[in-house]
């Protein structure tokens, strides 16, 4: 990449309940952030990060296995992110039994699916450990792409059930979850005001 990976770590960003409507931004839970070097030599970054977060007294945990973290990460974003823009719901509206719960488990476990044919070992105990962390999370609130939804912005589809799609393809993996969620958005997002989505 530009920078070189000798100059990178590998960082996710999970536990947050952060919202942001206009210049209001409400959270009820910071959440922390995972670092983690993927080759040997990124080491040092870690250690150099991991001391500077300590002395801002920056929530953090620094995760051995960070690519597994990371496939973790987007499996659930592709999960709740989705779901909650597809069906107008909430962290809670998610989590109760229904449609929207069955929907997003399955967009789940098509990223758990894939993840196996990238060579990253995660599973139904991964899935289990994101769900427990919605579980933290204000009932009411709503990610990113569900607020991208209600302010008629264009979404992060393409980073989510695009890139599902794509690797899909790839390893010849049927998902029709995430097919449908994508198929669901492009369709939301082509029906909104016309001057609002030019903002």
């Amino acid at each position: 990449g530009r920078y070189g990976k000798e100059r990178l770590i590998y960082t996710v960003a999970q536990g947050m309940d952060a919202m942001k409507f206009g210049d209001k931004l409400t959270y009820t839970r910071m959440g922390e952030l995972r670092i983690g070097a993927r080759e040997e030599v990124q080491q040092k970054n870690v250690l150099a990060v991991q001391e500077y977060f300590e002395r801002i007294a920056m929530p953090h945990t620094v995760d051995k296995d960070i690519m597994r973290r990371l496939w973790g990460k987007f499996m659930l974003n592709v999960g709740i992110n989705q779901t909650c823009m597809v069906y107008e719901t909430t962290y809670g509206g998610c989590l109760q039994k229904g449609e929207p719960n069955r929907t997003m488990i399955a967009a789940m476990r098509e990223v758990i699916a894939l993840a196996h044919c990238e060579g990253v070992d995660i599973g139904e105990k991964d899935l289990n450990e994101y769900i427990a962390i919605l579980e933290t999370l204000a009932p009411e609130g709503m990610p990113s792409m569900r607020q991208d939804g209600v302010a008629h912005r264009p979404s992060e589809v393409e980073m989510f059930a695009g890139t599902v799609l794509s690797l899909a393809e790839k390893h010849g993996i049927y998902v029709p979850a995430n097919a449908w969620l994508y198929e669901r958005v492009k369709e939301m997002e082509a029906a909104y005001p016309q001057e609002e989505s030019a903002k």
